[in-house]
């Protein structure tokens, strides 16, 4: 007989804790951990360092199973949120959306994002052209566990919630150092250091508090065996820093150990969940394309906070409302399963050759960029016996 010792646990609907006599018990467990580096030198074009320039986070993520692997403060907010989207589809759109389901899988991502002007040399405000911003930011980002790896068609609730500051020195310091060790590892004066990181949107000695958050809608389709094609569209909004609405149409083809949704496409959005394995061990390897776009209402890295600490910032009459974003990837793998213990440990190195966000402001110097990136991500599922 199995006795529940946690209160907590039996009405949170996670499996109970049992008592020294119950039969011996197995959770399985899941645990990951990524990097991710974006830069203009990555990308299979001319580099170009400008506007987007640079974008690095580590993520450690995994799947939660009982009360003591829950996550109750990080929860308020997510179900909060998720409760009114459902609420507003149903009174505005007639739709009847179900709940994320739980147990869920987590991913907690420290990150950087750093966008700089044309002219990184100038030392002087470049009016008409983009200001110089840093975004620095821990962000929780909830979707399925591992059990809905095997489905080849379902829907469910993506949220992330960040909480961050814009405007510190940092942005500065890590650029600074790039471009130095570039210059060594080249031997040349190229690229130079840049000068005008003193006029940044929120310019702070420590950077000024900002929040976002993140809801979407996602539908997944898979098709076939190995090699397959998979299919996966969004819909949602976020406030904060960024507010907009956006949708986004992924697709990818290929040899994969675990399905495009729990991988996502986006570098900042690392993921990794066990996937239906066959045998002891074998090889990935798939490529992936995504279109998404944007319908933006606030960008605080472009508008600031008004005119608080910002001496250069964009009114809202001079950003595009719309813009897209294109990326496309390859996806190399190893994943391998200890046949005593049952252990699967799995690694994804991945390049992302080219993306392309399109124009986000008006001007003379207004234009779209482009950037490559790598990331790498490791996984690992063991079992735990409960006494």
């Amino acid at each position: 007989m199995i006795v529940c010792l946690d209160p907590i646990a039996k009405a949170s609907g996670f499996p109970p804790l049992v008592a020294d006599n119950a039969p011996r018990e197995v959770l399985r467990f899941q645990r990951g951990f990524a990097f991710y580096l974006d830069e203009d030198n990555f990308q299979f074009a001319h580099p170009t360092d400008q506007n987007y320039t640079l974008g690095t986070g580590f993520t450690w993520e995994g799947d939660e199973h009982d009360a003591l692997d829950s996550h109750p403060l990080l929860d308020a907010p997510l179900d909060g949120f998720e409760a009114g989207a459902r609420w507003a589809a149903r009174r505005l759109l007639g739709l009847h959306l179900d709940a994320s389901t739980r147990p869920a899988h987590y991913a907690r991502t420290l990150f950087a994002t750093a966008f700089t002007p044309e002219d990184i040399e100038s030392p002087v405000i470049q009016y008409g052209d983009r200001p110089y911003a840093f975004l620095v930011g821990w962000t929780v980002r909830r979707t399925p566990d591992a059990s809905f790896a095997d489905r080849d068609r379902f829907s469910f609730w993506r949220s992330e919630a960040t909480l961050g500051t814009i405007g510190s020195p940092i942005g500065e310091a890590v650029q600074r150092s790039i471009h130095a060790t570039l210059r060594m590892f080249h031997g040349s004066d190229s690229p130079p250091d840049p000068a005008g990181w003193d006029h940044q949107i929120l310019d702070s000695r420590f950077g000024v508090p900002t929040a976002r958050y993140d809801l979407s809608r996602v539908d997944y389709r898979r098709w076939g065996g190995a090699p397959g094609v998979e299919l996966m569209s969004d819909a949602g909004a976020e406030l904060g820093y960024y507010t907009d609405a956006h949708a986004s149409l992924s697709t990818a083809f290929g040899w994969s150990a675990a399905p495009l949704w729990t991988f996502d496409v986006h570098m900042a959005h690392p993921g990794l969940v066990e996937g239906a394995v066959t045998a002891s061990s074998g090889h990935e390897a798939f490529v992936y394309a995504s279109l998404e776009g944007f319908a933006y209402a606030y960008n605080a890295l472009l508008q600031g906070y008004g005119d608080w600490l910002s001496d250069y910032r964009f009114s809202r009459r001079d950003i595009q409302t719309f813009n897209y974003e294109l990326r496309q990837g390859i996806v190399i793998g190893h994943w391998s399963v200890d046949a005593a213990s049952g252990r699967r440990r799995q690694l994804r190195f991945v390049l992302e050759p080219y993306a392309f966000r399109s124009r986000e402001f008006r001007g003379t110097l207004a234009h779209g960029h482009a950037w490559g990136g790598v990331r790498v991500v490791m996984s690992e599922t063991f079992d735990l016996a409960l006494h």
